[in-house]
């Protein structure tokens, strides 16, 4: 936000922290609750950007982006997590998402 790291960088720790908090949610979701198909939707989709970002490699964004990433990933971030709403994660995630893709990302009516 402050400028410090590349728009790309931003998108690569967006998608690590996003895809990792859609895959906790899944792992605890029933699967008769009402947001079942809703997070299988999101996962496919996370699968598909997963792609994209498979070209790239911790070198190849800012230090601390890829420090992040590997704390998200690493075993010692889960004592550092704390009780949040699972629909508090995906709006945040959303959140995020338009800020960094903006324009270049519609979804359609609404």
């Amino acid at each position: 936000r402050n400028g410090t790291v590349s728009e790309v960088a931003l998108r690569y720790l967006w998608f690590h922290i996003s895809s990792q908090a859609v895959l906790h949610i899944r792992e605890v979701l029933p699967e008769k609750h009402p947001s079942w198909r809703y997070t299988q939707e999101l996962s496919r989709l996370f699968d598909a950007l997963g792609e994209e970002f498979s070209q790239y490699r911790q070198t190849d964004v800012e230090e601390v982006v890829a420090e992040l990433v590997r704390l998200v990933h690493s075993g010692g971030a889960e004592s550092r997590r704390k009780p949040v709403r699972p629909k508090a994660l995906l709006d945040n995630c959303l959140k995020v998402m338009r800020m960094l893709y903006g324009a270049p990302c519609e979804w359609g009516p609404g």
